[in-house]
């Protein structure tokens, strides 16, 4: 059947195909014999890898920050996860330029919280900031890190 031939219907269907048993989007590739075509496949990240790594010792009773990083001028930070841990039982929240975007709690099965982001893109200039309040008599010590990339 020539291309003249095939219906609209027909010829959209034929841009899907599967691919590892799910269904794959696939485009039209114009090469040459004997060119080769360079595929990367990477898992969405933009930019280069950031870990930011904050603590603080001897935390008393109320409310502290425990970690600040202000993106650079001329880049981008594209947040994915905020991970925080305590010695005691608290709760972090995670601040963008004094906006509240989120807010997780320890307990005593589990020190550690993983606050996703999933690439929320933070501009240059802008603030992220990590809070703990807790309620213990005793201090305690507190960390954060900012996982995300960074392309500027």
């Amino acid at each position: 059947m020539s291309i003249t031939e095939q219906s609209i219907k027909d010829r959209e269907f034929g841009k899907f195909v599967e691919c590892a048993g799910e269904i794959a989007v696939r485009t039209k590739i114009c090469q040459e014999d004997g060119e080769s075509i360079a595929v990367r496949i990477t898992d969405g990240t933009v930019g280069t890898n950031q870990n930011y790594f904050f603590e603080a010792s001897s935390v008393a009773s109320g409310t502290t920050t425990i970690a600040t990083h202000t993106v650079g001028v001329g880049d981008t930070f594209f947040l994915k996860e905020v991970f925080c841990s305590g010695d005691n039982i608290a709760y972090f929240e995670v601040f963008i330029d004094t906006v509240k975007k989120d807010k997780a709690r320890t307990w005593w099965t589990d020190f550690n919280v993983k606050l996703p982001f999933g690439g929320l893109e933070v501009s240059a200039g802008s603030t992220i900031e990590v809070k703990v309040t807790h309620a213990s008599s005793e201090v305690g010590d507190f960390n954060a890190k900012l996982i995300g990339s960074l392309n500027g």
